[in-house]
């Protein structure tokens, strides 16, 4: 009902797109700085893999079925499988 900030999320630096996985409590976040992408349990906060993949990483969809993010950058578009079993 407000717009009072409801805390804090630690993610990497850079970070200005994300994507949430319901699924699976997570969180995969995108940073223009660095060009790598985070899978993180929104739960606990733990970070449960980083992927580089290049830079400027402006947009990220979810494939929460078969846990594949289809990630933007500068001049390409990726296919990631996320779930760290894979």
């Amino acid at each position: 009902a407000t717009l009072a900030p409801r805390g804090q999320i630690p993610s990497a630096f850079g970070v200005r797109v994300m994507a949430l996985d319901d699924k699976r409590g997570w969180m995969i976040s995108g940073s223009l700085a660095t060009g790598q992408i985070e899978v993180q349990n929104l739960k606990t906060g733990e970070r449960l893999r980083s992927i580089y993949l290049g830079p400027w990483l402006p947009s990220i969809v979810l494939d929460p079925e078969r846990a594949v993010a289809y990630v933007s950058s500068n001049g390409a578009l990726y296919k990631v499988p996320y779930d760290s079993a894979q």
